[in-house]
């Protein structure tokens, strides 16, 4: 029998925490996910999202839920003109688990850079979040996305060369820098130069 929701949140839970974690849980799963998604869905002053949500509960349950509402926000439609809910917690929870570090979530937001199919914006997101779990691991996907990407594509290419600068790779910044001059247009070009001098200091003198 396929599990649905709330079972399929308890299991990703129970696997990750110890019985005795599970006890000691001061809210229910149902109260957790409500408390995530308005933390995710706050509009108001710019917070510490990641310290906002380790507050409510444990790394791993905060993961867990975080996963749990991308999975189920992952095929979500998205219009350009006035973004869904669901569509908005799918941007939202792939940043927060980029900023936690969740190496599980790393396949499901790499599925994410590589879907066409959606916004331009949720492939940025998933670009800076494996960025953030693992940069090494995950650079050639970056890469790849990047020199697949259109010439009216530049803000995917340029969140994709900002999520490459922890890399520091001298080949990457050799790419880089060789696109930022072939940019015809002056604005994207400085942009991409603002990106290359961020890869310049932290890969420091030769």
């Amino acid at each position: 029998m396929k599990m649905r929701g709330p079972a399929v949140l308890e299991c990703l839970v129970a696997v990750t925490l110890a019985p005795q974690a599970l006890a000691q849980r001061a809210l229910t799963l149902d109260e957790l996910e409500q408390q995530i998604t308005g933390v995710l869905l706050n509009i108001d002053a710019p917070i510490n999202r990641k310290q906002k949500l380790l507050e409510l509960a444990s790394r791993e349950e905060v993961s867990a839920v975080l996963l749990h509402i991308l999975e189920r926000t992952r095929n979500e439609p998205r219009d350009d003109k006035r973004s869904t809910r669901a569509a908005a917690l799918r941007s939202k929870s792939i940043s927060a688990l980029g900023e936690i570090g969740e190496v599980r979530a790393a396949p499901l937001i790499k599925s994410v850079l590589y879907d066409g199919s959606l916004h331009s914006n949720d492939r940025i997101r998933a670009a800076k979040a494996l960025g953030l779990i693992d940069v090494q691991t995950y650079k050639s996907d970056l890469i790849r996305v990047f020199d697949e990407a259109g010439p009216r594509d530049w803000p995917l290419r340029l969140g994709l060369a900002k999520s490459l600068v922890p890399a520091k790779d001298r080949v990457i910044l050799a790419r880089m820098e060789a696109w930022s001059r072939g940019e015809p247009r002056p604005e994207i070009r400085r942009m991409f130069e603002k990106v290359v001098d961020d890869m310049k200091r932290q890969l420091g003198p030769w």
